[in-house]
């Protein structure tokens, strides 16, 4: 957590002293840089769009499935040089989470009576929904030992699933639902009890976000009919072109 708040509150004093320099350095002014730039093959794998108020948005797509890796945040040009500090973002959709809503060490009939659990059993009720509550069937429910399934189940119409083991040969329950992220519970707390956890899974994105604040540096480079090509300066494969001049 400091370490969080002192990567914020340095990010903060860059934004401050990036707005000084920019004014001392004026050779590529903010509005001679506002465009749309991609991949100087014009193949469309990345896209970088420098927008006013020096805040840009990027985005790389694959070629070979439909999804895109997208970052933000707010550039700074010295001279010939273009700076990109990248922020830190969210996830698109929340992680697939479960809790325990029930938990006992003994099983009671309803004619009275019951006995303790022993420590390698687990009796599982499972209920698999998505986040608006709405039961998720024909989710597949793996028992694992060493990544390898022991048993598997399938949820039902109501999203649930009913189990009793015994031996101590489940490592870990791992379920999956198509279209769904996937979501692993341990057994370790589950061994000697009856248990009912309810589990929400959320749905899989195609796009996923950058996390790392990071700095990018480009050269400036003018190029005929008023174009514009950025090189990377650690990469200078790595190259840009101005497509489209925002107006």
């Amino acid at each position: 957590m400091e370490v969080l708040k002192l990567k914020k509150g340095m990010m903060q004093v860059a934004k401050v002293v990036s707005v000084l320099i920019l004014l001392s350095f004026p050779l590529f002014a903010q509005e001679t840089m506002i465009g749309v730039y991609s991949d100087i093959e014009g193949q469309g794998r990345r896209i970088l769009e420098l927008k006013n108020g020096n805040v840009f948005n990027e985005n790389t797509a694959s070629l070979f499935s439909h999804s895109s890796f997208i970052s933000r945040g707010y550039y700074l040009v010295i001279k010939d040089t273009l700076f990109l500090f990248y922020d830190s973002l969210p996830s698109a959709n929340p992680p697939s989470i479960y809790t325990v809503q029930e938990k006992s060490d003994s099983i009671f009939h309803e004619f009275g009576g019951g006995y303790k659990i022993n420590d390698d059993v687990a009796s599982l009720t499972i209920t698999v929904e998505d986040y608006s509550g709405n039961p998720i069937r024909g989710c597949n429910v793996g028992f694992m030992k060493s990544n390898k399934p022991v048993f598997g189940r399938t949820c039902d119409k109501n999203g649930k699933v009913e189990v009793y083991t015994e031996g101590k040969l489940i490592e870990y329950i791992s379920i999956f639902g198509l279209g769904y992220k996937p979501i692993w519970i341990s057994m370790n707390e589950l061994w000697g009890f009856k248990s009912s956890i309810k589990v929400e899974l959320s749905l899989e994105s195609n796009f996923s976000y950058n996390h790392k604040y990071k700095i990018v540096k480009y050269s400036i480079n003018k190029k005929k009919k008023n174009k514009l090509l950025l090189v990377s300066i650690n990469n200078p494969n790595k190259k840009l072109i101005r497509k489209h001049k925002e107006k």
